[in-house]
């Protein structure tokens, strides 16, 4: 499907009668960049290039900022097209990623609605898009906790600084706006600020792992910036930063890449030095044992030191690395025997072990119940023959590990639970 352009929203206004004048405006610019693009700037000079650089920023700028206006008013077009947005109502026309959308409709409602006087100063080219980003944060930190007069103040005060600081240097200044212009509210002030952004860090604060092909995963986290300087300063503590260069700050001799790329490969690395140094007696309770990293690897392959462990879920590692874990890092290595059945793991007689749980995940990475794909260190076990209440025995050929949804359907007289010959538990309603 053909994207609409403003051009073509014109015309088919102009059946209908004369374009509003906003309208008409855009689809002269459209006109404008269509006879601008068959032209080539490579033969212009470089005091030329100069000036149509600044020029088109500037223009760039100024109608992203009218743009961001429109969308702020726009919630009768998400309405029209049952939209959550309009904002993604254009990503999804233009075919373009929505986030990028629905920030700029984000900071067109800040300009249009709560911070007029920066939409207007963006709109005219005053400010940059990214200085006026930094304002309308800075303002709406403080908020309702200062008068609208001090607000004025403040916004004038910032849009005199954008003239001559860039958008990094300006939000430092910008921090700081509050304790210039009201010297004697500022302390308490910035504390109930604190507290707040903290409590919102918090409530914000996600990690997520991808696991890739290639034998890496991506690790993304967004933390309250007090534990990421925690977190900072122990890596750093093992990673010894300034071993990496020299007094003048250029890297020493021998070491690959750039000081950055350098710093972040030492950081990952520190990353990895840290979760192996943990102690796990120190960590919490988890599925029934203290949490432990299990590798299982078969017995004349540990021994004969060739081929590859299996973390618990699944994640191979070459045994030499096995070796080094068991004797550095408290990881708990499971040996099979011949017919992978496991060796050292011991039994209890009433409720499962941490043994026998261990031995369970390693036999089943994941929920039994079959379809799901719930982690077994997240799941309990479950007695398959005979509840304990009812005279069962706590027996590893007894067990099931289930999550905890179908250990309740386990235990519901509605349903019954059949072990298939693969191990997997199938759940039918009964009739």
């Amino acid at each position: 499907m053909a994207t609409p352009s403003v051009l073509t929203m014109t015309e088919t206004a102009g059946v209908r009668g004369e374009a509003p004048p906003l309208l008409a405006r855009a689809a002269e610019i459209a006109a404008a960049v269509a006879d601008a693009a068959g032209l080539n700037p490579l033969y212009l000079s470089a005091r030329e290039k100069e000036e149509l650089l600044l020029e088109l920023s500037s223009s760039v700028d100024r109608l992203e900022a009218l743009r961001m206006q429109v969308l702020a008013v726009a919630d009768d077009v998400a309405a029209e097209h049952g939209a959550r947005s309009a904002g993604r109502w254009v990503a999804h026309l233009r075919r373009d990623r929505a986030a990028k959308h629905a920030n700029a409709e984000q900071l067109g409602a800040a300009l249009d609605r709560r911070h007029p006087r920066v939409g207007e100063a963006a709109r005219a080219g005053r400010v940059t898009l990214e200085q006026a980003r930094v304002i309308v944060r800075a303002l709406d930190k403080v908020g309702d906790a200062a008068s609208p007069e001090l607000q004025e103040r403040a916004t004038e005060h910032l849009l005199g600084l954008a003239d001559e600081w860039e958008p990094l240097a300006l939000a430092r200044l910008a921090d700081r706006v509050w304790e210039a212009l009201a010297p004697d509210e500022h302390e308490d002030r910035e504390r109930k600020l604190v507290e707040a952004e903290l409590a919102r860090a918090e409530a914000q604060t996600r990690l997520s792992i991808r696991t890739c092909s290639d034998g890496t995963a991506d690790i993304r986290a967004r933390v309250p910036a007090a534990t990421a300087s925690r977190l900072r300063t122990y890596l750093e503590a093992f990673s010894t930063p300034r071993r990496d260069h020299l007094a003048d700050g250029r890297p020493a001799p021998g070491l690959p890449g750039a000081g950055s790329v350098l710093h972040a490969q030492r950081l990952g690395e520190a990353f990895c030095s840290l979760l192996e140094v943990l102690d796990p007696a120190t960590l919490p309770v988890h599925g029934g044992a203290a949490t432990t990293v299990t590798v299982t690897i078969p017995f004349h392959d540990l021994r004969a030191s060739t081929g590859v462990g299996a973390l618990d879920d699944g994640t191979p590692v070459p045994v030499g690395e096995v070796r080094r874990l068991a004797c550095t890092a408290g990881i708990v290595p499971a040996v099979l025997g011949g017919r992978s059945e496991v060796l050292d793991l011991g039994r209890s007689r009433r409720l499962f072990s941490p043994a026998q749980r261990k031995a369970l995940a390693i036999a089943h990475p994941a929920c039994q119940a079959a379809g799901c794909d719930i982690p077994g260190r997240w799941c309990e076990a479950h007695h398959a023959a005979e509840p304990w209440s009812a005279g069962g025995r706590t027996d590893l050929a007894d067990a099931e590990l289930l999550c905890r949804r179908h250990h309740r359907l386990a235990h519901d007289d509605r349903y019954d639970a059949r072990r298939r010959t693969d191990g997997s538990v199938r759940f039918h309603r009964r009739t």
